[in-house]
């Protein structure tokens, strides 16, 4: 009689932890530089076969190297926070000289008419608060 033995592709469930806490496990050796090889002898250990460990450390591996590009470094993330910031000043620069401009022109046009003029507060006081918002973001991020 034949001893026909063959490894299954189904994973050997792992009493306490649940697919997305072994595959979390494997992504965090990975990510820690463990080789392919250990991250599939830790799920060997458990109790999985050879064949499936591979597999499942294979593409926990692509996934992970998915994640690791989409996610921006230390650098790109302090220079679009630098971006946002430049465009906060350039906005509350824009707020002030539009509230100034009218403020201007409404002193001519009230003249005219022997009246009182319009001050437009709102825009200035935003526009300063907007810039200085923006400059103190700048400054923070600078480096």
């Amino acid at each position: 009689m034949k001893n026909n033995t063959t490894a299954t592709n189904v994973a050997t469930p792992t009493p306490g932890l649940s697919m997305a806490e072994l595959r979390d496990m494997v992504a965090h050796e990975l990510r820690q530089g463990s080789s392919q090889e250990s991250a599939a002898g830790i799920l060997v250990a458990r109790g999985w076969p050879d064949i499936t460990a591979r597999q499942f450390v294979a593409k926990t591996a692509q996934n992970v190297e998915v994640i690791t590009q989409a996610e921006p470094s230390e650098t790109d993330k302090r220079q679009a926070a630098i971006m946002v910031y430049k465009r906060r000043m350039v906005r509350g620069v824009l707020w002030m000289i539009g509230g100034i401009a009218i403020y201007v022109a409404s002193l001519n046009i009230v003249r005219s008419y022997n009246g009182g003029s319009f001050v437009f507060f709102g825009s200035i006081i935003f526009g300063i608060i907007d810039f200085l918002a923006g400059f103190i973001g700048w400054w923070r991020n600078r480096k």
